[in-house]
């Protein structure tokens, strides 16, 4: 919670899963989930610039932040 109270730029906090849960740490190692993790919230990212009629370069660009 501090990362998402202080932070000066957009941040997201996102949880995939518990290592605990034999499951979900299956799909936390395994390459080709983690793919999938990583596509599905970068495919988010880009949904919510482009509901704010905004790509992330530009956003980011004009706070001086770089690429997302």
């Amino acid at each position: 919670m501090y990362l998402l109270n202080h932070s000066i730029c957009p941040t997201v906090l996102v949880e995939i899963g518990f290592l605990s849960n034999p499951t979900d740490r299956i799909r936390m190692t395994t390459p080709s989930q983690q793919i999938k993790i990583a596509s599905t919230i970068s495919s988010s990212v880009d949904a919510y610039f482009l509901l704010l009629n905004q790509t992330p370069s530009k956003e980011m660009g004009r706070k001086g932040k770089g690429r997302l």
